[in-house]
């Protein structure tokens, strides 16, 4: 048997990601772009985001971790304050070492549940540290919802501040808040693990985290969140415990239809090609971002507008050279781009008129197949207007010609 030492062991992971907030003397140079000169190779990902975030209302969902929330406890530090309440003569078991949810589950047991819960609410309920500049950043975004596997109040006071009144939904306590998930529903904060308000919707024993991955309404909730709308994952470290419990899910998702729309995950963790292609697999995009310092830079990228084409004037005796031939984007190419987000955003009504354009038209068979794929992924919604629409359209393909 291992004595307890006071501290948290030493974890078979690393601890969540280091704070996002970048010294004054750490500004990265801003390119033309908006972005750090060092970030330009991920303008084409990062515009993809923001198309996403300003085409439609609440497509786009950020998941936030605790890499945003500098200067409460991390993973190891909340661990440690767990194992110091134990009594000087107990001992962990070989097998809980190195397991941070197996330590918490072990002083749970010692100490029982209310004194882990206890704990988690002094740590994160009334933070007295200054709350980090991200989080305003992050809210300004023009988005009225939000996640988060973070314990303390920081996004729901940001959204606070900037007058989007949001309600706080606890899916561990109360089962009824996945209805309120909805794109069109009102400005919420979706603690997935919990609030340090209510310590009695916090997870962090493994057998809490077991009890709620298992359960059908967690399950069938998030996978509706996977299915409806594109997840920005920040604030996580590649092995943020948070995050792969999440993606645990999401494996699962995919093992069965691999027709979910692309998440995103933005870390500042170097992503092996291995571990990119894991991810890749799961429907999750990696955007490796090499330092922290660049995350308020990225929010303020995300919250900027496409900019409008700046009109040359051409000299009246201009002529374009005869072999010049415009190039027009093909009627199917543009309707079914329109249809697939009108899809996202369950505006079933637009959605069906696009995708008469494209049976008039004939789509070219790959096309065709990506256009179904997220169809299918519609017939999962639990709207009833989206389940209605399904009904429309199913006997409607039949009539898109493929070409040859």
């Amino acid at each position: 048997m291992i004595r307890r030492s006071g501290r948290a062991i030493e974890p078979a992971f690393p601890s969540r990601m280091e704070p996002v907030t970048p010294r004054p003397d750490r500004l990265p140079p801003i390119g033309r772009s908006g972005l750090p000169d060092e970030l330009a190779e991920l303008e084409p990902a990062l515009r993809e985001i923001r198309r996403k975030i300003h085409s439609a209302p609440n497509v786009v969902l950020p998941v936030v971790g605790s890499g945003l929330s500098e200067g409460l406890p991390k993973w190891g530090e909340l661990i440690g304050k767990l194992l110091e309440a134990l009594p000087a003569q107990d001992s962990m078991s070989p097998d809980e070492v190195g397991d941070y949810l197996a330590q918490a589950e072990h002083v749970a047991k010692v100490c029982g549940p209310g004194k882990v819960s206890a704990i988690i609410k002094d740590a994160y309920a009334e933070p007295s540290v200054v709350r980090p500049p991200a989080y305003g950043l992050l809210v300004a975004l023009p988005l009225r919802q939000f996640a988060t596997t973070n314990f303390d109040p920081w996004l729901f006071q940001a959204m606070a501040d900037v007058g989007k009144t949001a309600d706080r939904l606890l899916p561990s306590i109360d089962q009824s808040s996945w209805a309120r998930t909805r794109p069109d529903a009102p400005p919420f904060v979706l603690h997935l693990h919990g609030a340090a308000s209510d310590e009695r919707s916090c997870v962090l024993t493994r057998g809490r985290f077991e009890q709620l991955a298992t359960g059908e309404s967690f399950r069938q909730g998030f996978r509706s969140l996977l299915l409806q709308r594109r997840l920005l994952f920040l604030g996580y470290s590649l092995r943020d415990p948070d995050l792969n419990l999440l993606l645990a899910e999401t494996r699962d998702l995919f093992k069965q239809d691999n027709s979910a729309p692309v998440h995103w995950l933005l870390s500042g963790d170097a992503v092996p090609e291995d571990r990119a292609r894991e991810l890749r697999a799961l429907g999750v995009e990696p955007i490796f971002y090499r330092d922290h310092a660049h995350v308020p830079a990225i929010l303020r990228y995300l919250a900027l507008r496409e900019a409008s084409p700046v009109s040359t004037p051409i000299s009246a005796d201009f002529q374009l050279p005869p072999s010049y031939a415009p190039v027009a984007t093909p009627t199917w190419k543009r309707e079914l781009a329109r249809a697939r987000d009108l899809m996202l955003e369950q505006n079933v009504g637009a959605a069906l008129e696009a995708l008469d354009a494209i049976a008039k038209v004939g789509v070219e068979e790959g096309e065709a197949a990506r256009e179904v794929v997220m169809l299918r992924a519609s017939t999962r919604a639990s709207d009833g207007r989206s389940r209605e629409a399904i009904a429309l359209l199913k006997p409607r393909w039949p009539e898109v010609l493929v070409r040859p």
